[in-house]
C-alpha cells in the first residue's frame, strides 16, 4: 500500500509538471524560419499527507521552429532532479531526463474583432526510458489569444492529456498579460481536471523584461489554491532567423 501511494503521488506530480512547466501557450506561432530557445529552470514542492516531493528542473529546454507562418514545430526535453521525503525523512533522490515532448501547432484563425486568434496544438509525450508505442501519451489543446488593447492581452488554453495507463486529464490555463514598455506583467490561473476527482487549481504571478528584440527573461511563482503546491522559476527566451 505504501508503494502504491508513492506511485500515485509521483504520477500526480509528473502530470502537474507536464502541464505547468511552461506558462500559457500563445496562439501566435513563431514566424517562418525563426528558431526559438526557451530555457526554464524551476523548483516545485508538492505535499500530500506525510509525503513531500521536491523537484528541480535544471533545465527544461523547449525548442520552437516556424516551419511556415501557420505551422510551428515544438520539442522539449527537461532534466530533473527529484527528492522524495516521507515523515521528514529523505526516501530517495533521483536524477533523470523527464518525458520528451514532440509536437506541432497549426494556426486555425487570425484574430478578428471578438474572434480570438486560434491555434490547434498536439504533442506526443515519449517516456525517457522503456519507450514504446503502448506507453505514449498525447496532449491536445486549443490555444487562444485576444489583444484587448495594444498593451493588454488575454491568452488561454483548453487541453487534454491522454494517457494509455492512467486517468485522462483535462486542463485549462487563463493568462492576463500587460506590457506597458520593455517590462511585462502577468497573472495566470490554471486547473487540471480528472474524472471523479476534484480539480487542482493554481494561481501564478510573474513579470519579465525584454532585454532586446529577440531576448526575453520571465520570472514567476505558482501556488496551489486548493492543494499544497509551490513552484518558482525563470525562463530565458531567445530566437533568431535561420
Amino acid at each position: 500500500m505504501k508503494y502504491l501511494t508513492l506511485l500515485t503521488f509521483c504520477v500526480a506530480l509528473l502530470f502537474s509538471t507536464l502541464i505547468n512547466a511552461q506558462s500559457v501557450e500563445p496562439a501566435e506561432n513563431v514566424d517562418n524560419n525563426i528558431f526559438q530557445f526557451e530555457i526554464e529552470t524551476s523548483y516545485t514542492k508538492q505535499e500530500k499527507g506525510i509525503e513531500k516531493m521536491e523537484s528541480f528542473t535544471i533545465p527544461n529546454l523547449m525548442l520552437r521552429y516556424g516551419l511556415t507562418n501557420a505551422i510551428e514545430l515544438q520539442a522539449s526535453a527537461p532534466l530533473v532532479k527529484e527528492k522524495l521525503h516521507s515523515n521528514n525523512t529523505l526516501v530517495h533522490t533521483n536524477h533523470l531526463v523527464d518525458d520528451i515532448q514532440l509536437g506541432i501547432q497549426y494556426e486555425l484563425f487570425k484574430e478578428k474583432k471578438l474572434l480570438p486568434q486560434t491555434a490547434f496544438m498536439v504533442r506526443t509525450v515519449i517516456p525517457s526510458s522503456n519507450a514504446s508505442f503502448e506507453r505514449l501519451s498525447y496532449i491536445t489543446a486549443l490555444n487562444f489569444t485576444n489583444n484587448i488593447t495594444e498593451k493588454l492581452s488575454l491568452n488561454y488554453n483548453l487541453g487534454t492529456l491522454f494517457n494509455r495507463n492512467e486517468t485522462t486529464l483535462g486542463y485549462y490555463i487563463f493568462n492576463v498579460s500587460y506590457a506597458p514598455n520593455k517590462f511585462h506583467y502577468f497573472i495566470e490561473n490554471s486547473a487540471e481536471v480528472a474524472y471523479n476527482h476534484k480539480a487542482f487549481q493554481n494561481i501564478c504571478v510573474g513579470f519579465g523584461i525584454d532585454i532586446s528584440s529577440n531576448f526575453t527573461i520571465d520570472f514567476s511563482t505558482t501556488n496551489g489554491l486548493n492543494h499544497n503546491l509551490f513552484a518558482a522559476g525563470a525562463i530565458f527566451i531567445y530566437n533568431f532567423k535561420i
